[in-house]
């Protein structure tokens, strides 16, 4: 169970595909997650410097939450 709620996490992260080709980010913003809307930032507003920011902020943060998940798993592991 703990194994599918990381990847499951990770994967809410880092979501782009999907969203792009079924919604686009629609209607309005309602389904716009983080990824989407560093891809809006960057190609349509052109705001290079603050999509790249933010993006390596998301990758970092989902680094983090990796790097946590396998600590867990393996103490979990080694009980």
């Amino acid at each position: 169970l703990a194994v599918a709620i990381v990847l499951r996490t990770l994967d809410a992260f880092t979501t782009f595909d999907q969203i792009y080709v079924l919604t686009q980010g629609g209607p309005g913003t309602s389904t716009q997650l983080v990824a989407y809307y560093g891809y809006d930032t960057f190609f349509r507003f052109q705001r290079y410097g603050f999509a790249a920011a933010m993006l390596i902020m998301v990758a970092l943060v989902v680094l983090a939450f990796s790097a946590m998940a396998v600590r867990l798993l393996r103490r979990m592991e080694t009980r």
